[in-house]
């Protein structure tokens, strides 16, 4: 059998994909094959984005913006737009911040990559479709792969199907959500107790490509780059994806918070993050350029109407501003940073919907016991384990 293993990681995703989804997943694999890990470098792209592409981004959104708000509409404004967004890439292009290395070196990743010798690379979708046991799956690696002395574990988009079934297999049924080698190099230069906030309590609220936005044209679902509207008041759209990526009102947190007030006089601090609407404004302006033709005239209003209102009035009402401590929107490195430490020294995690607060928290928390409310479980329920994590 292999004597070790490394890991490469699906890269056009983010952080929280990449490291929880499946950096955690695959190094349980090679752990149970008896092998030991060699490190070779992430590219984390996606999340570590310099600021200089999003001074860019921002430029052509505006551009972009007048584009939409043009008194006559026309498929040549489509096409303008269209070589908008290939001008975007190519000056993106011209960015040589080395983000990549400042955002592993701040992960604790921006280690040296080990040799790798006479590697072989499983496709690991088609063995796992085959097993039913975490014992077959290593048997089957064992019996096809014993000859090599390395084995690549890779993660492709075919083992998403799978996440499921590895959690299973290999946890009883409960996600996958922690990595010591992770958790470890993330707090290796970091001091883990400082600042030493015992009662961190964290809401995370996603936005970006993970919303539900009200229009005059019915609901307007964000889902990754896709955008569809649903008229239908039972949410089929939503409920046929992942329920975890389904946008949450902003009216579910105050109802919680407002029950939980009373924790603040007792040394609780509640920190609101989220990453706000500028992604999502980036998307349905693309849709709304791709689609010119195939969307009808009150779908084209509904989606301008959209990328010129302040969205963030929604997101950060008046309500909420008086039940928190601090906040931090948007999505500046900077921010990704503060918002990953902030995650990773809350003793509470109040999520929606997305993986990256859940990962973050789960992969790099300092605290022994540590408590992550979903907004979707009963008021009751949220607001009791809460209050006996924060008190405890």
């Amino acid at each position: 059998m292999a004597k070790y293993f490394t890991i490469k990681t699906f890269s056009s995703v983010g952080v929280g994909d990449q490291l929880g989804t499946q950096f955690a997943r695959l190094f349980l694999i090679g752990e149970a094959i008896g092998a030991t890990y060699l490190h070779t470098p992430l590219e984390i792209q996606r999340s570590a984005e310099s600021n200089f592409r999003r001074r860019i981004r921002g430029f052509f959104f505006f551009l972009k913006k007048i584009l939409i708000n043009f008194p006559v509409q026309h498929k040549s404004i489509a096409l303008i737009a269209k070589s908008l967004n290939l001008a975007e890439r190519i000056i993106s292009r011209l960015d040589r911040t080395d983000i990549n290395g400042r955002f592993l070196d701040f992960l604790g990743l921006n280690i040296s990559a080990d040799t790798i010798n006479d590697p072989i690379t499983p496709f690991l979708s088609e063995i796992i479709k085959k097993v039913s046991t975490k014992e077959e799956l290593i048997a089957s690696l064992k019996w096809q792969y014993s000859d090599h002395e390395s084995i690549v574990l890779e993660w492709t988009p075919e083992l998403y199907p799978y996440c499921y079934k590895l959690d299973d297999l290999f946890n009883s049924g409960k996600t996958i959500n922690f990595n010591q080698f992770l958790n470890n190099a993330f707090w290796k230069n970091k001091n883990k107790d400082a600042p030493n906030e015992e009662k961190l309590f964290v809401v995370h609220q996603r936005c970006g490509d993970s919303v539900t936005l009200l229009s005059d044209a019915g609901k307007v679902v964000i889902y990754g780059n896709e955008v569809t509207f649903d008229n239908e008041d039972t949410e089929q759209f939503d409920l046929n994806n992942d329920k975890n990526r389904v946008g949450r009102a902003i009216e579910m947190y105050v109802e919680v918070l407002q029950e939980l007030q009373d924790l603040r006089g007792s040394g609780t601090k509640i920190v609101f993050i989220s990453d706000g609407y500028q992604t999502s404004k980036n998307i349905l302006l693309n849709h709304y350029f791709s689609k010119f033709s195939t969307l009808n005239n009150s779908q084209k209003k509904a989606i301008k109407n959209l990328i010129n209102k302040d969205l963030n009035q929604f997101l950060l009402n008046d309500k909420l501003e008086k039940l928190i401590d601090e906040k931090m929107i948007g999505e500046t490195y900077e921010n990704l940073e503060k918002s990953i430490l902030l995650l990773a020294r809350a003793k509470v995690l109040m999520f929606g919907s997305g993986g990256f607060a859940y990962y973050m928290h789960s992969l790099f928390s300092n605290k022994e016991q540590t408590y992550l409310g979903h907004i979707n479980e009963k008021n009751e329920i949220l607001i009791a384990n809460t209050r006996e994590m924060l008190k405890s």
